[in-house]
């Protein structure tokens, strides 16, 4: 089988303006793919461009989290003027400067993969920054495109959301064979991936599926995958590492020239090139063709100045400087640089003059578009403000400016720590530093001073972050780091439980009791999550005990640790079917939460409420009722009359929520209606001070006491609640929050039953207006998520039933 084409397919800015209109044979064409016939070097005509943005995509796919795109052929990125000729630009895959230099193994499983028998399959293909991914997956879907395959990308919009297209209607699917290459795949959150790749299966079950991941680390990642697409019919292959890109000392000589020969033939230098490669080129970090190609094009630079070549070590600072002397002059361009690398690509010019504003690096819009000017100047870019690519070279841009310039800390300091940043924006910059990080020992001391200050840096789990604290951050920054990471959590269950493991073997008695027993209960529970050492489970909640139980340790402060570590045992014992056991620790948590806190009544009050509730939970399968009870409604009590901090902290809410059900559960809806109107209060308040992060659970919350109130009668509060819920959410979409825009429907629909259960006219009026908003929201919402079809059937049903005579109502269809 013939390998892909020796061009390499650039990944560029500009729109096309070569898109077609109209799908081409080879598009309609189901058979096997031809091989491509091998040219020259460089693209000639139209190529798929993974990651491209302008014209040439549509919306394949398009959910609350995710964005599925197709893309078409664009022709290559416009000439580039010499003094535009920076080492990023040289390097940057999209300008393939370099010859494509064929992988035949890798493309062999490639090609393999596409044409075999499986329906759907994943596949992952894998390797360090600078290992070459991306040129190959450019280049086998552009032969995928060209054998009559339908090309996408995926698109996560927690860290993608300068490449989102406007909200519209997924394009129609032609029946070809479809190919989705998902970029970057370690940064997706593992459930998002899953939901990703079973959506597309079910979406073209009936053509051919296969999804590529690239990513840089297979840790945490394939395993994952792999367990929990185990049950369905989706083909999972051995993952494709990208290792050397030479096979023997002589390849590799090969290539340096080749590489060399580009770039002295792009920086007008002349046909002929004649420089030596390095007398180290046998050294394994050359096996990575970015750091071959920055050897090729130190020595071309050094030749062409005269200069002394830059060691292997030196090769990123002596392009950098070569990088810088390139700019023009601006006090401020080595900060512009360090944060477009940071949290680039920023899209349009409001996003990125808020970035600059935020930073501390401007104090005006007018400074600010000077400072967009003189970016785009060196840098244009269609997006606003892009990075400095290749990534290995901007992240250690990035180190080098950190060293140059402790100060930069401070303006990553500043956007992490502003109110008007959504920690999911935070992601790309943690995990650029951490990949420096690597590299530059330096950056680690920089994260560690960030960490602290900076929790919106690690609110939304990063692995490479993880993989970094685990192998050499100080003990109190991983303390730190593990209480943030999703627990449980399918993505970070390794990593988790790996960073847990470091802190255990660090555990020393001079550490505070709460720190030890904090540790030792962290990790049991991580044990407990994979469920292969039950044992060791055991001897570390003993453990934890032995230390809580010590009168040594007796104080108010501890108390609240202590009762949680009782807590924690009696479930345990639950679970064995040990209820004598179960109802004793339980007992002692409630005891011991009677003082805790000390002075601290928001501590005292949460802590009480949940040893109250888990007490109540355990003597009711004891088969002790009244007492259930009793420890159920001191809860209640305990809840109702908490004050001040105690009511804004979201532990005492999930209690009581949990406790409403209960309450509910027994039909006692009167209490369920007082637990969750304390969870409700609770949510509200968080959700004033902080509502990106509670708004959500604000409405579910009104949502739900609606619920309780509507089962027990209480009708006008019923409608009160479900009314706060409604606007809670339509005041949440007007600020912005879009993915609310299939929670609005439901609610709307809810507001619709409620209202008609009165059963009066003007109710009933109002019963129909929200049911028919609901109807128009579903519709509008509907091609991104089709699985709410169902949810649009029952509003329309509803509306035929209280307005039998109205024929007006569209079906579902």
């Amino acid at each position: 089988m013939t390998g892909l084409p020796s061009s390499a397919l650039p990944i560029c800015d500009t729109a096309s303006s070569s898109r077609q209109d109209e799908p081409s044979d080879a598009e309609t064409d189901q058979g096997a793919p031809e091989p491509l016939k091998i040219t020259n070097s460089f693209i000639t005509g139209p190529a798929i461009q993974i990651g491209s943005v302008g014209g040439d995509v549509t919306i394949a796919l398009n959910r609350r989290d995710y964005q599925v795109q197709w893309l078409r052929p664009t022709t290559t990125p416009s000439y580039l003027p010499q003094r535009h000729r920076t080492p990023s630009r040289l390097l940057d895959t999209r300008r393939e400067v370099v010859p494509y230099l064929r992988r035949p193994a890798e493309e062999r499983r490639l090609l393999d993969w596409l044409v075999s028998e499986p329906p759907a399959s994943v596949l992952l293909l894998h390797g360090a920054g600078g290992r070459g991914k991306t040129r190959l997956a450019n280049a086998f879907a552009t032969h995928s495109h060209t054998s009559g395959w339908r090309v996408a990308h995926a698109l996560n919009r927690l860290t993608d959301k300068h490449s989102m297209l406007p909200d519209a209607p997924a394009a129609a699917t032609p029946s070809a064979d479809v190919l989705v290459v998902v970029d970057y795949a370690e940064r997706w959150p593992i459930d998002l991936m899953l939901t990703l790749i079973t959506d597309l299966a079910r979406e073209h079950s009936a053509v051919k599926l296969r999804v590529l991941l690239l990513a840089r680390s297979i840790q945490d990642l394939w395993q994952p995958l792999c367990d929990h697409l185990d049950p369905t019919p989706i083909e999972l292959p051995e993952p494709i590492p990208l290792l050397d890109l030479t096979a023997t000392p002589e390849d590799r000589v090969s290539a340096f020239a080749a590489a060399a020969q580009a770039f002295h033939t792009a920086l007008g230098l002349g046909d002929a090139c004649t420089t030596a490669p390095p007398e180290d080129l046998a050294h394994d970090d050359y096996a990575s063709p970015l750091i071959l190609h920055m050897a090729a094009l130190a020595a071309v630079c050094a030749e062409r100045s005269d200069e002394e070549v830059a060691r292997r070590d030196e090769l990123s600072g002596y392009l950098l400087a070569h990088e810088r002397r390139l700019w023009p002059p601006h006090p401020k361009a080595a900060d512009t640089v360090f944060l477009a690398t940071l949290f680039g690509p920023v899209a349009g010019e409001d996003n990125a003059l808020s970035l600059f504003e935020i930073a501390g690096l401007t104090s005006s819009a007018t400074a600010g578009r000077e400072l967009l000017m003189w970016h785009d100047r060196v840098y244009p870019s269609v997006r606003g403000l892009p990075p400095l690519l290749p990534d290995r070279f901007g992240e250690d841009y990035v180190a080098e400016h950190l060293k140059a310039h402790p100060r930069a800390a401070e303006l990553v300091r500043r956007v992490a720590q502003s109110g008007d940043v959504a920690p999911g924006v935070l992601r790309n910059p943690a995990a650029v530093l951490s990949a420096a990080a690597e590299r530059h020992p330096h950056v680690r001391e920089v994260i560690w001073e960030l960490v602290p200050e900076c929790p919106a840096l690690y609110l939304t789990p990063n692995a490479e972050l993880v993989r970094l604290a685990t192998a050499h951050a100080p003990f109190l920054i991983r303390a730190l780091l593990v209480d943030f990471l999703p627990h449980p959590s399918i993505g970070m269950r390794a990593l988790g439980l790996e960073l847990n493991r470091s802190l255990a073997r660090d555990l020393t008695d001079d550490l505070p009791a709460t720190t030890r027993v904090a540790v030792l209960m962290n990790l049991a529970s991580r044990i407990a999550e994979i469920g292969d050492n039950p044992d060791m489970v055991w001897t570390l909640m003993h453990q934890c005990a032995a230390i809580t139980l010590d009168p040594s340790q007796a104080s108010p402060e501890f108390a609240n640790t202590a009762a949680h570590v009782m807590m924690n045992l009696s479930v345990h014992f639950a679970r064995a079917d040990d209820w004598p056991n179960a109802v004793m620790l339980a007992e002692k948590a409630v005891q011991v939460a009677r003082g805790a806190g000390g002075d601290n009544e928001a501590d005292r009050d949460i802590c009480l409420v949940a040893a109250l509730n888990n007490l109540s939970s355990h003597l009711r399968q004891a088969d002790r009722d009244d007492e259930s009870d009793a420890a159920a409604a001191e809860a209640l009590e305990v809840a109702e009359h908490a004050t001040g901090a105690s009511i804004h902290v979201p532990g005492l809410a999930g209690v009581m929520t949990k406790l409403a059900g209960r309450f509910a559960g027994d039909q006692n809806m009167d209490d369920a209606v007082r637990a969750m109107w304390v969870a409700a209060r609770t949510y509200l308040g968080l959700a004033r001070t902080s509502p990106d992060f509670y708004t959500v659970e604000a409405s579910a919350s009104m949502n739900k006491l609606a619920g309780y109130q509507l089962l027990a009668g209480q009708l006008d509060q019923a409608s009160t609640s479900i009314g706060v819920a409604v606007t809670i959410v339509r005041n949440a979409l007007e600020r912005g929050m879009t993915t609310l825009d299939s929670v609005l429907p439901l609610l709307l629909y809810n507001a619709a039953i409620v209202e008609h259960r009165s059963s009066t006219a003007v109710r009933t009026a109002r019963a129909r207006v929200f049911a028919t908003e609901a109807a128009e929201r579903y519709r509008a919402v509907l091609p991104r998520y089709p699985g709410l079809r169902d949810q649009l059937t029952k509003v329309l049903a509803f509306l035929r039933e209280i307005d039998p005579a109205e024929t007006s109502t569209p079906n579902a269809t």
